[in-house]
C-alpha cells in the first residue's frame, strides 16, 4: 500500500529520532516521567456526564475532573472515530492524512499510514512501557496496520468500530449476498484471538484487563496505557448494560431535561456510561494500589460528540456534523502533579484540538526532541497545568471536496469566529445542494450557533469570513484526498474460521 521510499524515509526517521532521544539534553530526563493513562470514550456526549447533566451518575469522572483535575471545555475532535483516532496517534488533521470523510469499514481495506510515527512508538522509544485496551479502529487488513505494530507493547481489544457487548460479535447481515456468514467474532489479545470474559460486558472486560496491565507493570519504567472503551457506542438491542449500572436509573424519571426526546436508549446509554465511571473508579485503585498514582497523568476524552440519538444538549448536531454537538469532546486531565486544586472555566483562549496530544504529552514526558516535524500538535501543558493561554489561535474542524459527486464541506474556528462553508455533515453523506452555503457563528456571544451571522449585516463579522475563507484554501493545498474503497471479498471472515483476520491487503 505503501511505497518502498516511505518505508526508507519512515526507517531513516526513526533512527535519528532514537539518537536525538539518547543523545539530547540530560534536563529532558533528569526528572522522573510521568505514567500517562489516556481514557477515550466512544460517541460521548456533551449532555451525559454529570457535570452538564445532573441526571447522569458519574460521579468519578465529576470527582476526578473536580479535584487535582482540568476540565477542558474547549477541546475539539473529528465528528467521527477513525478521524479522531488517527489525528490522536498521528498528531497530524485527518485531512490530512485522508481520512476525514468518514470511519473505517469493516472491510475495507484502508488503514493508518503506517510510514507515519505514532505517539506510542514514540513514547516508547523516549523509555515507556506501552499497553493499549480496547477499541483500536485504525485499520487492520494488513499486519502493518495493527496496533503491536504501531508502537504498543501489547494490545487486547478489538479491531473494529462495534462488536456485540457480551460475545464479541460483529453483525453484517445487510451485507449477507457479498459474505459467506453474517457475523464474525472480533476479540484480540496481540495478533491472536482472545476468547476471555465470555459474556462479560465490554466495559468491565476492558477495565479488567487495563488493571492487569498496571498490575504487572514493572515500575523501573514510566507507563503509557491507552484505554479505548467501546461505550457508550450504540446499538444495544439485546446488549443491555449490567442491572447493577442498570439500577443506578430506577428511580429516575428521565435521563435528559424534559424538554428533551428521549427514548429507552436514553436509559441503556446512561448506564453504559456509568459502566465508565466505574472502570475509571477502578483504574485509578489499581493505580494507586500499584504505588504509581501520585506520578500519574489520567487524560479522559470523546472520540467524537454523541449520536443523532444521544444528546449533546444545550450545544447544537450531532456525531457527523460540524456543529458544536459533534465536535465538541467532553474531557479532563487529572493528576496529583497539579500541587493546587485545579479547575478551568469555559472562556477565552482555551480551545485546543485533539493532535495536539501528541506535542502535550511528549512534553509531559520530557521528550519534546521526538516531535515530528509538520505535525499539527501544539503544547498544551501550558494551558492545562498553568491555565495559560492556548497557544492555538485556530482550528480547521474539516476539509474535503468530492469533486465527482459535486460536494464540499470545510469548517475553521479562529478566535471566538467558526466558519462552515459547504455541507455541515462529513462528505460520507452527499448533500450536493449545501456546496456553496455559508454560516458563520460567533462562539462567545453564541455558543449553540442559533444566529448565522451571514442573516445579519455585520461587516466586521463577513470580513472575517473571507479571512477564513482564504485560510482554509491555504490548507487546501495540503488536503489529501480520501480513501474510500468498497468493502471486499478478500476480508469474508468465513475464510479465517469466522474470526476478523488481518493478511487480506
Amino acid at each position: 500500500m505503501f511505497s518502498a521510499v516511505s518505508r526508507q524515509c519512515f526507517a531513516c526517521y526513526l533512527f535519528l529520532t532514537c539518537v536525538t532521544a539518547r543523545g539530547g539534553k540530560k534536563s529532558e530526563k533528569s526528572e522522573k516521567q510521568p505514567n500517562i493513562i489516556f481514557i477515550l470514550a466512544d460517541d460521548l456526549g456533551w449532555n451525559e456526564v454529570s457535570w452538564h447533566n445532573s441526571n447522569m451518575q458519574t460521579p468519578y469522572l465529576e470527582a476526578l475532573s473536580e479535584s487535582h483535575g482540568v476540565r477542558l471545555e474547549q477541546s475539539y475532535v473529528a465528528p467521527k472515530c477513525s478521524p479522531s483516532r488517527a489525528a490522536l496517534m498521528t498528531g497530524i488533521y485527518p485531512f490530512r492524512l485522508g481520512m476525514q470523510r468518514n470511519a473505517i469499514g469493516r472491510f475495507q481495506p484502508v488503514g493508518l499510514n503506517y510510514s507515519l510515527p505514532t505517539l506510542p512508538l514514540l513514547l516508547k522509544q523516549g523509555g515507556y512501557a506501552t499497553h493499549m485496551v480496547g477499541k483500536w479502529h485504525l485499520g487492520y487488513c494488513n499486519p502493518d496496520f495493527l496496533p503491536t505494530n504501531r508502537g504498543f507493547d501489547t494490545f487486547f481489544g478489538q479491531y473494529t468500530h462495534k462488536t456485540d457487548y457480551y460475545t464479541r460479535k460483529l453483525n453484517f447481515w445487510e451485507d449477507s449476498t457479498y459474505y459467506k456468514n453474517t457475523d464474525a467474532y472480533d476479540l484480540y489479545e496481540n495478533s491472536s484471538p482472545s476468547y476471555e470474559g465470555e459474556g462479560e460486558f465490554s466495559t468491565d472486560l476492558y477495565t479488567r484487563k487495563a488493571e492487569q496491565v498496571i498490575a504487572k507493570h514493572q515500575a523501573d519504567k514510566p507507563l503509557f496505557l491507552y484505554l479505548s472503551y467501546q461505550a457508550p457506542h450504540m446499538p444495544f438491542q439485546g446488549q443491555d448494560p449490567p442491572a447493577k449500572y442498570m439500577k443506578m436509573y430506577k428511580n429516575k424519571e428521565r435521563i435528559y431535561q424534559p424538554h428533551l426526546r428521549e427514548d429507552r436508549d436514553a436509559v441503556l446509554r446512561a448506564a453504559a456510561i456509568s459502566a465508565i465511571d466505574n472502570g475509571v473508579k477502578k483504574i485509578v485503585q489499581s493505580l494507586k494500589a500499584s504505588g504509581i498514582y501520585d506520578n500519574s497523568i489520567i487524560i479522559f476524552s470523546s472520540d467524537n460528540g454523541g449520536s443523532m440519538n444521544a444528546s449533546n444538549y444545550p450545544l447544537k448536531g450531532f456525531k457527523t456534523q460540524l456543529y458544536e454537538g459533534g465536535i465538541r469532546a467532553v474531557g479532563f486531565v487529572h493528576s496529583k502533579l497539579f500541587k493546587k486544586k485545579k479547575k478551568t472555566k469555559q472562556g477565552k483562549n482555551k480551545m485546543m484540538y485533539i493532535s495536539d496530544w501528541m506535542a502535550t504529552l511528549l512534553h509531559v514526558a520530557r521528550l519534546d526532541s521526538l516531535l515530528p516535524p509538520n505535525v499539527d500538535s501544539l503544547n498544551m501543558w501550558p494551558m492545562i497545568r498553568q491555565g495559560r493561554r492556548s497557544d492555538r489561535l485556530e482550528i480547521v474542524l474539516n476539509l474535503d471536496q468530492d469533486p465527482v459527486a459535486g460536494t464540499w464541506s470545510a469548517a475553521i474556528r479562529r478566535d471566538k469566529y467558526k466558519l462552515i462553508w459547504g455541507q455541515q455533515y462529513l462528505l460520507f453523506k452527499q448533500m450536493a445542494e449545501q456546496s456553496c452555503s455559508q454560516e458563520l457563528y460567533d462562539l462567545e456571544a453564541d455558543p449553540n450557533e442559533e444566529h448565522n451571522l451571514f442573516a445579519s449585516a455585520d461587516k466586521q463579522a463577513m470580513k472575517k469570513a473571507g479571512l477564513m475563507r482564504a485560510k482554509l484554501m491555504e490548507y487546501f493545498q495540503l488536503m489529501k484526498t480520501p480513501a474510500d474503497p468498497p468493502s471486499t471479498r478478500a476480508a469474508d471472515p468465513a475464510k479465517f474460521g469466522g474470526v476478523v483476520s488481518t493478511g487480506w491487503c
